[in-house]
């Protein structure tokens, strides 16, 4: 999921490490085909390995169950109508360290609330006088967990660019972005108290230098 968010916004190209020796054994099968047998031959000219500049490390660090929980409920001549709702909450922390020198650029986390809803109504009702009449119906919507912590994963990223432009990491190519309403949305985030803009996940940055 991280790889994906960090291609997608455009700022990053990402390089293979995570399979690295497997990569490695890919390139050098190429070159065993492209001259089989003749040692003296010229070896395949494949192009170096891109070496990164920035590492951006993290994961999920919590994943709280039963935040809050209620409900409303009423029953009236034997008709019944309740309501329930859970929340929990996945938080995901992100750092960009630089890796000519190992410092840490930036280290945000964000958190995303997973909502769940329970809706019920009944019917009690006496049909004749020994028959009893007995009805439920109900739905319950829950949030998926993996697109819950995809968002908290993109809101991350999204604020690591951000901040590191407000740093002087990198840069917009054009300046005039820097004002634009996402931009400066985010910039407050996490500083000023303003109210979370990616549906209900929320910020907190430490900055470890620039």
């Amino acid at each position: 999921m991280l790889i994906k968010a960090l291609t997608d916004s455009g700022w990053f190209v990402a390089v293979e490490r995570e399979n690295l020796q497997d990569l490695l054994t890919e390139r050098k099968i190429i070159r065993a085909l492209e001259n089989p047998g003749d040692k003296s031959a010229p070896g395949v000219n494949l192009p170096q390995l891109m070496p990164a500049n920035i590492l951006i490390e993290g994961g999920v660090i919590s994943y709280e169950s039963n935040v809050r929980t209620g409900g409303n409920g009423a029953l009236y001549l034997g008709i019944s109508l309740s309501e329930q709702y859970r929340i929990d909450q996945v938080s995901v922390t992100l750092r960009s360290i630089d890796v000519r020198t190992g410092q840490i650029l930036n280290s945000v986390s964000t958190t995303k609330t997973i909502y769940s809803q329970e809706l019920k109504g009944g019917i009690n009702r006496f049909v004749s006088f020994k028959e009893l009449l007995q009805m439920e119906s109900g739905y319950t919507r829950n949030e998926p967990a993996q697109l819950c912590v995809r968002e908290a994963i993109e809101a991350a990223v999204v604020h690591l660019v951000v901040r590191g432009v407000r740093d002087g990491l990198w840069a917009f190519d054009r300046s005039e972005d820097m004002a634009s309403p996402l931009v400066r949305r985010y910039l407050a985030e996490g500083y000023d108290g303003v109210a979370p803009s990616l549906g209900a996940t929320s910020v907190d940055e430490t900055d470890k230098g620039s």
